[in-house]
């Protein structure tokens, strides 16, 4: 018998399906749900702000460090303090809703604190991937993505690599 037909599953309760359906002359079909929402948070960083006072000592997030390949964690309360920092430090940089951030980074902790100010400040989160930055060495790519995202700080902001506050020192 396989492993994993003895390891035990929580049973997940879904909703019932109960969806109207419109069919407009255009062609369109509209699918609407008839379940009523509950209340819920008015943006994504007021639910790390509720879990950073109700459970602050429960990990947000974990990833493997290099080059033990330890966990790096952070707890909610944690990434509140240092969401909370890096929003007034963009927001003291003038980001805001009409001067978007591009985030030039591959999936990390970092990166997930950076979004989560960026949406704190409301400002337009644009990400990079590391790969796509790659593909010419000339930077056209990114030169590219800059004139695109028309209202990103400065003129040379892909060649300055200012080190974060929060950064982990055993990286």
């Amino acid at each position: 018998m396989s492993s994993l037909a003895q390891v035990p599953f929580k049973p997940i309760e879904f909703l019932s399906r109960d969806v109207s359906l419109e069919r407009r002359a255009d062609g369109s079909i509209i699918l609407e749900s008839n379940h009523k929402l509950k209340p819920y948070e008015k943006c994504v960083p007021a639910f790390l702000a509720k879990w950073a006072r109700e459970a602050p000592e429960r990990v947000w997030l974990a990833q493997r460090r290099r080059p033990q390949r330890a966990w790096f964690k952070v707890t909610y309360a944690e990434a509140k303090r240092q969401i909370d920092a890096v929003t007034q430090a963009l927001l003291d940089r003038g980001f805001g809703p009409d001067k978007p951030v591009m985030i030039l980074s591959s999936n990390s902790i970092e990166f997930a604190l950076l979004t989560m100010a960026a949406m704190q400040a409301r400002a337009p989160v644009a990400p990079v991937s590391p790969a796509y930055s790659l593909m010419s060495q000339d930077h056209a790519k990114l030169r590219y993505r800059r004139r695109r995202c028309s209202h990103c700080h400065g003129a040379n902001w892909w060649r300055r690599s200012p080190r974060a506050a929060w950064r982990d020192p055993s990286r």
